[in-house]
């Protein structure tokens, strides 16, 4: 008897065929919500100081809002927005090794962009010339502000 190779089930593979799915490796797949969190928690904190001289509107409850519901659903918002932006950019860059550089660039680049977008979304107080504010924080970015009755 003699050793034959054994070919896969479907015949031994052409040249004109495409290559097997992959699915991306999981730290790139972890960037996304790893990403997310930074940039959510750091607008938030730029949004908690750019209102610190209007604690008349953002009492505990404001705060507390800010801090477990905004940020949780910016948090959300952006990672789903970088994992489709990744996984794009992977899908692209797969065929083309010379885009693979972007990997790391487009996500950095991605939160950046939406962090300032989260900031500049959530307004500043109207502070008054005698120093009083009553503004409160939106409940989510480019939402209007919360004012009092």
């Amino acid at each position: 008897m003699s050793h034959q190779a054994i070919t896969p089930a479907g015949g031994p593979a052409s040249r004109g065929t495409w290559p097997r799915f992959e699915l991306p490796p999981p730290m790139f797949l972890l960037r996304s919500p790893i990403f997310a969190a930074v940039g959510a928690i750091t607008g938030s904190a730029l949004t908690q100081r750019a209102w610190q001289n209007c604690p008349l509107g953002n009492d505990a409850l404001g705060n507390s809002y800010l801090v477990v519901v905004t940020t949780f659903e910016v948090f959300v918002v952006m990672t789903v927005i970088l994992f489709l932006a990744q996984t794009t950019l992977w899908a692209l860059a797969f065929p083309m090794p010379a885009l693979r550089c972007l990997q790391w660039l487009l996500p950095l680049v991605t939160i950046v962009i939406l962090t300032i977008l989260y900031r500049i979304g959530m307004h500043s107080p109207n502070i008054h010339p005698d120093g009083s504010c009553y503004d409160g924080y939106p409940s989510f970015p480019f939402e209007p502000k919360k004012t009092p009755p």
